[in-house]
């Protein structure tokens, strides 16, 4: 019905075609159609593009102005990214707009762990299995990244401690997720070759890799965050990953907790059986 009624509009280069297409693309992304979603962003991302050209080049009087200069007066740029340049902002302004910064950074580190080949992530033969040197950097970086959030977030990388909000939780599960990705080659390897004998710092690693994907499966289920359809495919592969081990004997416990997480991947996108249990049966199990 909602792409029936957007076809019928008549396409403009305006700001407010732009803000059309890319709150259909929002609508059609909460309902998990992420393919028509990023189609209606790139045109709206296009319409916008094309707008803003037109009135830089006003040479070209037939054309219309757009009514971006509107906006001027209520951006004042440049926005500083220090904590004391936002102390003048209403709270909840300032939350979700530090919150923002610290997800870009965030994911400026996730995406050098993504690109990076598995085969570098990971180094050593035999038994002896150790994190790269670039691994090594990247972990260091995420390290640097928590020491820096603001205190007046009161936000916290453990599950269910600190201020909870949405951003705040959607924050916490991309820097579990990245920190997962950084020991998934090693955590992979050890569920395909269950029989390997892993030395001793290697296996002290396996064992902080599961707990990686555990902190964030759990933040997934008992902070209640209202989880996007790509974050939530990644949280899922975390799920696999776990199921994997955990039926290979290789993850003690947090079998129900697993299933709980498919139970809530049921609830909110409708894909398998429900399953119930609570969210203190959860935290008993840490």
């Amino acid at each position: 019905m909602a792409n029936h009624m957007f076809s019928g509009l008549k396409k403009e280069f305006s700001l407010e075609f732009a803000q059309v297409e890319i709150l259909s693309a929002i609508f059609l992304y909460r309902k998990g159609h992420v393919l028509e979603a990023w189609q209606h962003v790139h045109s709206g991302c296009t319409t916008l593009y094309v707008a803003i050209q037109r009135d830089i080049l006003m040479e070209y009087n037939d054309l219309p102005e757009t009514c971006l200069s509107k906006l001027e007066h209520l951006l004042p740029l440049p926005l500083g990214c220090e904590e004391s340049a936002t102390r003048h902002m209403q709270p909840a302004t300032r939350i979700i707009y530090t919150f923002f910064l610290a997800e870009i950074s965030l994911k400026a580190i996730w995406t050098r762990v993504y690109k990076t080949p598995p085969n570098q992530l990971l180094q050593g033969e035999d038994s002896n299995y150790q994190l790269s040197p670039v691994a090594k950097e990247l972990e260091a970086q995420l390290a640097k990244w928590t020491q820096e959030i603001p205190e007046f977030l009161d936000w916290s990388i453990q599950p269910d401690e600190g201020t909870l909000t949405q951003v705040g939780t959607r924050v916490k599960l991309l820097y579990w997720f990245a920190r997962f990705l950084l020991y998934r080659p090693l955590v992979q390897y050890v569920a395909l070759n269950p029989e390997a004998s892993l030395g001793i710092q290697s296996w002290v690693l396996f064992q902080s890799a599961l707990d990686t994907g555990v902190r964030l499966v759990r933040v997934f289920l008992v902070e209640e965050s209202e989880t996007e359809p790509i974050l939530y495919t990644r949280i899922l592969s975390v799920v696999i990953d776990l199921e994997d081990a955990h039926s290979k004997g290789l993850l003690n416990s947090h079998g129900k907790m697993l299933a709980y997480a498919k139970a809530k991947a049921a609830e909110l996108y409708h894909v398998l059986p429900k399953t119930q249990m609570s969210k203190a049966s959860v935290r008993s199990q840490e």
